[in-house]
């Protein structure tokens, strides 16, 4: 029995992690980081959407790629490994298999199909306790992930 990786997801490593080396430079992270390259981070991930990150998951009757878990760990270990500054677990992960495993039919056709991120937000209302000048290494100026948590809590009504 074969414990490795097959030929298609060392492909689709090799891929992410030659796309990073080219485009998400240690220098190039430093900008971002500093705040002098706005756009870059932006850039970066939408080089990494037109690899197929966000679509791995996805059943193809949905517009995905319909590839397993191991796909994800694949990407997630060359996302790490080659600095991406970008989302990806809750966005690309966690998200689709939450809708797809709990998700009415309505909620998998409005949420499951893949589509560019700034058209579709799966997670809308997280994104009403931040600004935009939060932003850290999305690559959205209005990401949940780069969030600060908001300075008061209000109560719920009794």
């Amino acid at each position: 029995m074969y414990f490795g990786l097959s030929e298609e997801q060392s492909f689709f490593k090799d891929n992410i992690k030659k796309y990073l080396d080219d485009n998400a430079t240690l220098d190039s992270i430093r900008h971002i980081t500093n705040g002098d390259e706005k756009n870059l981070s932006r850039e970066i991930h939408n080089g990494l959407l037109n690899l197929g990150i966000n679509s791995l998951l996805i059943p193809e009757k949905y517009g995905g790629l319909g590839l397993e878990l191991l796909f994800a760990a694949v990407v997630s270990e060359s996302l790490g490994g080659g600095i991406g500054p970008v989302p990806f677990i809750a966005p690309y992960v966690i998200a689709p298999k939450a809708i797809l495993e709990a998700g009415s039919s309505e909620q998998k056709e409005k949420h499951a199909l893949v589509r560019h991120p700034e058209e579709s937000r799966v997670l809308p209302s997280q994104e009403q306790n931040y600004h935009p000048q939060d932003r850290i290494l999305s690559g959205y100026p209005d990401h949940p992930a780069d969030a600060k948590p908001p300075h008061r809590c209000n109560p719920a009504p009794a």
